[in-house]
């Protein structure tokens, strides 16, 4: 028997491969027509974003939760750990 959080795990799932795979049409089927994605700190999402820092490749983590509408993602909340981030790409200080 499939669950409701299956069936939400599932759709997340479903949606991120499409994303990672570039398609971005195909993404957006499983959100509501009024979706809201909530970035804090952020003024446009980080998704599919690649970061260089001093010439390398940098990562990041983040929390991610979401509010279902039946069948549907309604709304995205996320919190990127930009502290870590951030210490990453910043410039390296020469007065030390």
């Amino acid at each position: 028997m499939t669950t409701t959080i299956d069936r939400n795990v599932a759709l997340i799932r479903r949606a991120y491969q499409c994303v990672e795979s570039g398609d971005l049409d195909t993404a957006q089927e499983p959100l509501t027509a009024n979706f809201i994605p909530n970035v804090a700190g952020v003024a446009e999402p980080l998704h599919g974003k690649e970061f260089k820092a001093r010439g390398r490749s940098v990562s990041y983590r983040s929390v991610e939760v979401y509010r279902f509408e039946g069948d549907r993602i309604a709304e995205e909340w996320v919190a990127p750990d930009l502290l870590s981030l951030m210490q990453q790409i910043a410039p390296t200080s020469t007065n030390h």
